[in-house]
């Protein structure tokens, strides 16, 4: 039986992430900051709740090191901790700045030869508790959702659904990769988009 870490295990991608794990069969750590929402999730998922900063490395570690401890093994970590930034790249502070496509290709090469897999999921608005703000407001819905390709924006469970592939053992060969789960706002133009 497969065990995994899950970082932001109670947010909107990632509680959909562990529900479709457990059901999957895996052992799961739920790794958040808020105990609170993390508990409901252990409970509906069999996971084991563990309370965090994942900014902070050693509470990272002290998380993979109790999934090792309480499973014997570790398959595989997604991190879904996010953010919504909203602003031009000349009013992002350096703090700000998401460094994370880089981060995976640098990862993916200096890790590959011990057979440790890095991708990455990039995402387009989707329905969370987080994007509530933008997602809640009529206009600016509307505004994104003219961005997507789709015509739509996405849900929880269709990014978490290429996290469990990702995870997934079968996928041995796939390291290095930036998979758009954005109903093409990254990659196409939306039809009627100047």
């Amino acid at each position: 039986m497969p065990s995994y870490v899950i970082l932001g295990a109670a947010g909107g991608i990632g509680s959909a992430l562990c529900e479709r794990l457990a059901a999957s069969g895996a052992q799961l750590v739920l790794g958040g900051r808020d105990a609170q929402q993390l508990e409901p999730l252990a409970l509906a998922t069999g996971g084991h709740p563990f309370t965090l900063d994942a900014t902070v490395p050693a509470q990272v570690e002290a998380c993979t090191q109790a999934a090792v401890e309480r499973y014997g093994r570790l398959d595989g970590i997604a991190n879904c901790v996010g953010s919504l930034l909203l602003k031009p790249a000349h009013l992002t502070s350096d703090d700000e700045w998401a460094a994370t496509i880089g981060l995976t290709l640098a990862a993916a090469a200096s890790y590959g030869a011990r057979g440790i897999r890095v991708n990455c999921v990039a995402p387009g608005l989707v329905r969370t508790p987080l994007t509530a703000r933008v997602t809640g407001n009529d206009a600016a819905l509307k505004a994104s959702v003219a961005m997507h390709a789709l015509g739509r924006i996405g849900e929880p469970g269709e990014v978490a659904a290429a996290l469990a592939w990702l995870l997934d053992p079968a996928q041995g060969w796939v390291t290095g990769q930036v998979l758009g789960v954005d109903g093409g706002l990254g990659s196409v133009r939306a039809r009627g988009m100047a």
